[in-house]
């Protein structure tokens, strides 16, 4: 609020908590819906994409930022499980939900008809899923940077 105010536009500017799986807003009220880093908490994925649909007026833009899998490569049909198992631990250590994959996520908002213009995998500063001997020790330090 105090940046909203110190740029004279604190009367154009509202913040509220809110169940993202029951937004309070009219169907199609905003123009751009962001969602920032939220999805990953949420239990029921095809819920919260129906919300984000609901509240974006016709035409308007959605942005989702949010952690996901990679898409599995063409050879594969899953995680393996030593995969599968690190993922788990990660998200019990950082009280996350399910994680999907970003394919997933452009199949959710296609299903309500709406168009992906633009998908990005960013990973420049990330780690590939297959680096599991990293990831085995940020969780087994993980109290020790907490």
């Amino acid at each position: 609020m105090e940046i909203s105010n110190a740029q004279g536009l604190g009367h154009e500017v509202t913040f509220q908590v809110a169940d993202t799986l029951q937004l309070p807003f009219f169907d199609g009220q905003f123009g751009i819906v962001w969602s920032l880093e939220c999805g990953k908490h949420l239990p029921d994925k095809t819920k919260f994409v129906s919300e984000l649909v609901r509240i974006a007026a016709p035409g308007g833009t959605i942005i989702l930022t949010t952690l996901c899998l990679g898409d599995l490569t063409p050879n594969e049909e899953s995680l393996k499980p030593q995969e599968r198992e690190l993922l788990q631990s990660l998200c019990k250590s950082m009280y996350l939900l399910e994680w999907i994959s970003c394919a997933h996520y452009a199949y959710l908002f296609k299903s309500h008809t709406m168009k992906v213009r633009k998908q990005l995998y960013i990973q420049g500063n990330s780690i590939p899923h297959a680096n599991l001997a990293v990831l085995d020790k940020l969780i087994a330090a993980r109290h020790e940077l907490a």
